[in-house]
């Protein structure tokens, strides 16, 4: 135990030197590194909402693809029933139906 008392006793001033030079660069790497990170953590939010407005204008052009489709679906679903009417109306289910070649 003397021993480490003389040690500090003729050191102390190093010592509390390097100890204060130590922590000085350990919260100066910290600050600089928290500055890295959130800088970082900012642009790729940025990068992110602007992933994610492309992608809600993707799903908007595909809604409007699949409801003009739908439309035009319906609309030739009518249409084919139209015509398919007369047709259906003058067959006569139960006879064989007659082709006629070219």
């Amino acid at each position: 135990m003397p021993l480490v008392l003389s040690f500090l006793s003729s050191y102390w001033k190093q010592l509390l030197l390097s100890i204060l030079v130590i922590s000085l660069l350990t919260f100066g790497y910290n600050w600089i590194y928290d500055r890295g990170v959130s800088d970082t953590n900012q642009k790729w939010e940025e990068k992110e909402k602007a992933r994610e407005v492309g992608i809600d204008k993707q799903i908007a052009a595909i809604e409007g693809y699949a409801k003009t489709n739908l439309e035009q679906t319906l609309i030739n679903h009518v249409e084919v029933s139209k015509d398919l009417k007369p047709v259906c109306a003058t067959v006569s289910f139960g006879t064989p139906a007659a082709i006629i070649a070219p």
